[in-house]
């Protein structure tokens, strides 16, 4: 049966499914039911003389003979309606009397009437009037070519149009099926309506007619090619269309391009392996008529016999001899190593290449040499268009002063540094430091003289540098090395440049991105960053071709025109090559052990850019957050043009590398991409949230929200698979649903799948093709719940043809059954319930300048403190508590500075003119460097590292011209010692223990007097706790935080909860609190738990076992009320009532044979008598145990007077007890 028959005949009116169904039983077909008799229609069960009528009105032209083959669209409802109807039988408007009436001319005057809708805009689908030029709707403008190729109103709807009637897919010439959706296309052509038949438009055939008149017919050759594209643009969306892929193939094939089409149907195949034999022959039988055999796609050619081995050009071995001969005469020549790394890497030996690029880095970074040398231009590092020199000055030399850096201080002082600091001031709070993280002013994470930037490393900390000494002495064996290394240079540039017959690369790196457009692009969402469009990620391809890696980058705005004083952008490509998260640097779903940036900046000399390329030092530790691990290493070539880049390095294995592409300028403004993504294989970026209450009561809870957005194409999920967290071991059963769209978990959701968790693992089965966003729900249920244990649940992967790349996760624990009574530091923070805490104002973050800054990761905006056996403090964030920073660093501009050989601060430009040698002499007494004997000074000291002078000291002499005469000038040249560069989150509480400003560091914070005797500290970022500690006041010492003792710490994504034993802190009465929280920037935020105080809410929660109901401690006879809320009896056969006073547990009653009967039963009410003098009259727990688990337990007031009971709360509609 025709669905869209009966779907016609339930829309009747008066036709309800179940009636439409016997029409549709005893008139199978339309044109069955339009020659059935009247009384053939009554004679169907259900039909009434109403519904008989409607038929009739609808299938007759009102003389009895069968109507045309042909339903019409009432203009007022858009019901169908019969051929000769006058009137529809849904809304009752009159029709005229005849389909001959004069209509197409009425139409055709109705079009040539002003400002008619003669035509269609093809942006807005507005209708345009006959001489219309612009668009009333959408204001578009058309030219007079324009407007002819314009779609009219057609006298009816061309069943041959090239649509797919199921899809709606374009279907193009001699196609035997729609490309989306397989559908069979029929070839039978159904007849031209006549001029005066009544169609839904008019004007088609003559608007056709005179299109074609005005515009020639395609060549043959240009249709294909235009069909080509379409298929180009298909794939481009959705490169997982099999029938695309197919259809490209032979539309390849008719345009003769053999090659190409084979590709196609290999792509074809790898799509679906099943048809594998048959897309073999057809390329077979493409090839044949070519007879080239190389063209053949490598998953069907035939393996050689015997293997040939592969042919090694005998100049890049003989090169590579002469090399090894240089470095065992000189192991030192940096460029010798580099470029030896070059010839193995082209004699494929990718270990032993990388072996000795780090060699060259190691040497480069104890010695201190520069990296230009006379082959630089060897390895294909840069743009295709130059970008700025990164030179500066060297080591913080300052013109004139000692004010330099000296291993790593700013100006000489000590004031706010990192690891060691005093002096520091913010919003009147001095000198606070806790373990040399700064409370205020100064450096912090690599920030040197307030601006992050260091002269001459383009806006970051490079490894240590010595400079260059002009005066250090040269063996023999090395000049020899430098002059063989000139000789071989030409030989080796032509070997190792591409040769004209070598292998193609799949992408030029070129700033054309025509060759980008086969592979898929992976979208990042276009409003995630609307501060700066030029760092606003659209979308990102990834393409591999042997070790090669290529990515292009897109952005809503252009790359690198940043209007932004001083503003440079940089894009960044994070690779994690062994796709491990526990290797490398953390930044998010992924471990980094490369990167490259691409960076620029326009000024006054146009468009700057240039790419850098970073391996991450695992030395040590394999993973760190210490942003200075990365040191120069690999190789990367890019382009950039208008919106968009490219570029190329290589990896170890670039098609298992995970990658995340993040874009940023120096203002502060970043975009990450949505996700990282494998090459060639399409992405659910994952989110979870848990959702269930603090405190889990009853049997069951939606208990985790889980999100998944495809990029890439539609990955197919087999299972997701989630983990137990926390420390219940209750059996649990866990059940998962697809949202319905409602954005709640109710009736309506679709089941997928369940399955018992009874380990610390489950999988839930699933068969979902993720193809836009969803949401996922995963419910627990409980048959029985350990009170006060915790619980959580977290997505570990999923099943998957596709990668998963994972969003922060917003999980954390709960309590299952009840929370403790006192406060435990275990991730769960139901316990804070009913508790007081102070409230902070939204968006209150300061930066280090006093400016308003935003940064929701340290946004305080609630703060408590509990005094027990324990200090325990509670803290809440707007953001991700300890999130931190992924990038902690920023680039600054550099711009050419004129060379100065010998650094005492004169250009070579004026000593040359002052005498021969003096471009040489630094201290200009007409003894090169070179001959001082390792005292370029002259200060009788050997300057390091021959001596132990790390000081430089001259004075230029008077007879230089100005400004340089007289100019005294210092320059540090030891090594310089950085501190880690990590963008961590901090978290303070400092303790006034004793109320007095007398004692401790004394503070004057939003306007009140503090003095600090403690401070306790928590560090970290991307969620995870780094280091904590609580710290006591030391007065008189640089830095005066001494280390006391760890504390206990517990978060989850946004609250925090840590703990130390009160005996530590001897705090007397009036003590307190004051909590900050800072950023990698030194941005801050300051609360008070005293301030605006409220608390948190409690949430009555209903009864999963028996309760205490009512108790009668006095007079006597004392007796206890107990009550089954749920709905299943329960036997209290060997439970007990017990007292506990200070620990001590005495049993009061013990339950034989009773019962309790579910709710509703009339038996769920159970009073039991207790022996004389049982229940003390106040200050002592009561207990219901069965075995040593407490299944309820009350603790009743003193105040519970003669003839008075303690009773527990009710639900107010249910009128059954909870507990409280």
């Amino acid at each position: 049966m025709d669905e869209s028959y009966l779907e016609w005949l339930i829309g009747l009116p008066g036709f309800g499914e179940e009636k439409a169904r016997r029409v549709a039983e005893r008139f199978p077909s339309f044109e069955q039911l339009r020659a059935a008799t009247r009384e053939g229609l009554s004679a169907v069960e259900g039909v009434t003389s109403a519904d008989l009528e409607t038929l009739i009105g609808l299938l007759s032209d009102g003389s009895g003979r069968d109507a045309p083959g042909e339903l019409f669209l009432c203009p007022e409802c858009g019901s169908f309606v019969g051929n000769a109807a006058t009137t529809c039988p849904f809304c009752g408007v009159e029709f005229d009397a005849s389909a001959d009436s004069g209509l197409s001319e009425q139409i055709d005057d109705f079009v040539a009437e002003e400002d008619a809708p003669a035509r269609m805009c093809l942006t807005c689908g507005a209708g345009m009037g006959l001489d219309a030029m612009k668009c009333g709707m959408c204001g578009r403008q058309y030219t007079s070519e324009e407007l002819a190729l314009l779609p009219g109103f057609q006298p009816s709807l061309d069943e041959s149009s090239p649509f797919c009637p199921r899809c709606g897919g374009y279907l193009f010439s001699d196609e035997t099926e729609c490309a989306i959706c397989g559908t069979a296309v029929t070839t039978a052509k159904p007849t031209i309506p006549t001029a005066n038949a009544k169609g839904v438009v008019k004007d088609f055939l003559t608007r056709w007619q005179r299109i074609a008149q005005a515009v020639p017919a395609l060549s043959e050759t240009d249709r294909l090619q235009e069909e080509l594209e379409h298929y180009d643009r298909l794939i481009e969306v959705d490169a997982t269309l099999e029938r695309a892929w197919v259809n490209r193939a032979r539309i390849l094939e008719k345009l003769g391009r053999p090659a190409e089409a084979a590709d196609s149907l290999s792509k074809a195949a790898d799509l679906n392996p099943t048809k594998d034999d048959e897309y073999r022959l057809e390329v077979q039988n493409i090839l044949r008529s070519t007879a080239d055999a190389s063209a053949l796609p490598a998953r069907w050619q035939q393996p050689a016999a015997t293997a040939a081995p592969k042919a090694v050009d005998t100049r890049l071995v003989e090169a590579l001899s002469h090399y090894d001969s240089l470095l065992r005469a000189d192991p030192s020549l940096i460029v010798a190593w580099r470029t030896k790394g070059e010839i193995l890497d082209r004699l494929g030996r990718p270990d032993d290449a990388r072996d000795c690029f780090e060699r060259a880095d190691r040497l480069e970074r104890t010695e201190g040499r520069s990296l230009q040398a006379a082959v630089s231009g060897l390895r294909s590092s840069g743009l295709a268009t130059s970008g700025p020199a990164g030179s500066g000055h060297v080591n913080g030399r300052v013109s004139g002063t000692r004010a330099g850096r000296t291993n790593g201080r700013t100006n000489g002082r000590t004031n706010g540094r990192v690891n060691g600091l005093a002096e520091g001031r913010v919003n009147g709070l001095t000198t606070g430091a806790v373990n040399g993280l700064t409370f205020g002013k100064g450096a912090t994470n690599g920030l040197v003289n307030g601006n992050g930037f260091t002269n001459g490393r383009r806006g970051r900390y490079g490894p240590p540098r010595i400079p260059a000494q002009p005066h250090w002495s040269r063996s023999v064996v090395g000049i020899a090395a430098v002059v063989a290394l000139m000789v071989i240079v030409p030989i080796l540039a032509s070997m190792l440049s591409p040769s004209p017959g070598g292998p193609s690369s799949i992408i030029r790196i070129d700033g054309d991105f025509s060759d980008w457009a086969p592979f898929p692009a992976y979208a990042d969402s276009p409003t995630d960053q609307v501060q700066n469009p030029g760092v606003n990620l659209l979308d990102v391809k990834v393409a591999t071709q042997n070790q090669n890696l290529f990515v292009n980058a897109r952005v809503q705005g252009l790359l690198f025109q940043g209007s932004g004083s001083n503003e440079t952008d940089s894009v960044f490509v994070f690779l994690d090559e062994d796709n491990n998260r526990n290797t490398g640097y953390p930044i998010g779903d992924l471990g980094a052990d490369a990167m490259v940036e691409i960076y620029g900046w326009r000024d006054y000399r146009g468009l700057q850019h240039g790419v850098d390329s970073f391996r991450f030092n695992e030395t040590g530790t394999p993973r760190s957050n210490d942003w200075r691990r990365f040191v120069s290493g690999g190789s990367a070539d890019a382009a950039v043009n208008g919106q968009q880049l490219e570029f190329r390095t290589t990896a170890a294995d670039p098609a298992k590398t995970r990658i995340l592409v993040y874009a940023a300028d120096n203002l502060g403004d970043r975009d990450a991409a949505d996700g990282s993504v494998v090459p060639s294989r399409p992405t659910v970026v994952l989110g979870q949230q848990t959702v269930a209450p603090d405190v889990v009561a009853g049997p069951s809870v939606a208990f985790l929200r889980v999100t998944m957005s495809p990029m890439g194409g539609s990955p197919r999920l087999a299972a997701l698979n989630v983990t137990r967290l926390g420390t219940s071991t209750d059996a649990v059963d866990l059940s998962l649903y697809r949202d319905d769209g409602s954005g709640a978990l109710d009736a309506a959701d679709p089941f997928l799948s369940n399955v018992s968790m009874t380990g610390t693992g489950a999988s839930l089965p699933m068969n979902e093709v993720v193809a836009s966003p969803e949401v996922l729900w995963v419910q627990a249920r409980w048959a029985n719940l350990t009170p006060t244990s915790t619980f959580g649940l977290s997505v570990a992967g999923i099943v998957s043809n596709g990668t998963v790349s994972f969003q922060p996760p917003e999980t954390g624990l709960v309590y299952l059954g009840a929370a403790p009574t006192n406060l435990r530091v275990d991730g769960a923070f139901g316990d804070w319930r009913g508790r007081p805490y102070g409230q902070d104002i939204l968006g209150d973050v300061t930066n280090r300048t006093g400016a308003p800054e935003y940064d929701a990761n340290v946004d305080l905006v609630a703060t408590a403190v509990d005094l027990g056996t324990n200090f325990t403090g509670y803290v809440r964030v707007d953001g991700r508590l300890l999130g931190g920073q992924d990038i902690p660093t920023t680039r600054s501009r550099t711009y050419p500075v004129a060379v100065d050989t010998d650094l005492d601060t004169v250009p070579d430009a004026v000593e040359s003119l002052l005498g021969p040698n003096l471009t040489r002499d630094f201290n200009n007494d007409n003894v090169t460097d070179d001959r001082t004997n390792s005292d370029v000074d002259g200060d009788g000291i050997p300057d390091y590292p021959a001596g132990p002078d790390c000081w430089l000291n001259t004075t230029i002499p008077s007879w230089y011209p100005p400004p340089y005469a007289g100019r005294s000038v210092s320059r540090y040249i030891c090594p310089i010692g950085l501190p880690p560069e990590e963008g961590v989150d901090v978290v303070y509480a400092y303790i006034d223990a004793d109320n007095s400003s007398a004692t401790g560091l004394r503070s004057d914070v939003q306007g009140r007097t503090y003095g600090f005797d403690y401070a306790i500290a928590v560090i970290g970022r991307n969620g995870a706790v780094n280091s904590s500690g609580l710290y006591a006041f030391v007065p008189a010492r640089a830095n005066p935080w001494n280390f006391v003792r760890s504390i206990d710490v517990a978060l989850d994504a946004h609250r925090m909860e840590f703990s130390v034993n009160a005996s530590a802190l001897a705090l007397t009465a009036g003590y307190q609190v004051v909590y900050f929280a800072s950023d990698w920037r030194l941005g801050y935020d300051v609360a008070l738990p005293d301030a605006a105080v409220a608390r948190f809410p409690i949430a009555a929660q209903a009864a999963t076992n028996a309760v205490i109901n009512e108790v009668s401690p006095q007079p006597n006879p004392e007796w206890v009320e107990l009550a089954n809320p749920t709905a299943t009896p329960i036997s209290l056969n060997g439970w007990n009532l017990a007292l506990n006073k200070g620990g001590k547990v005495t049993v009061i009653f013990t339950f034989t044979t009773q019962n309790l009967g579910a709710w509703g039963s009339g038996l769920e009410y159970l009073s039991v008598v207790l022996p004389k003098n049982s229940l003390p009259n106040g200050n002592v727990q009561l207990q219901l145990l069965q075995g040593t688990a407490v299944v309820d337990q009350t603790t009743y007031s003193p105040s519970v007077g003669s003839s008075q009971t303690w009773a527990r709360f009710k639900d107010p509609i249910t009128g059954r007890p909870m507990d409280t």
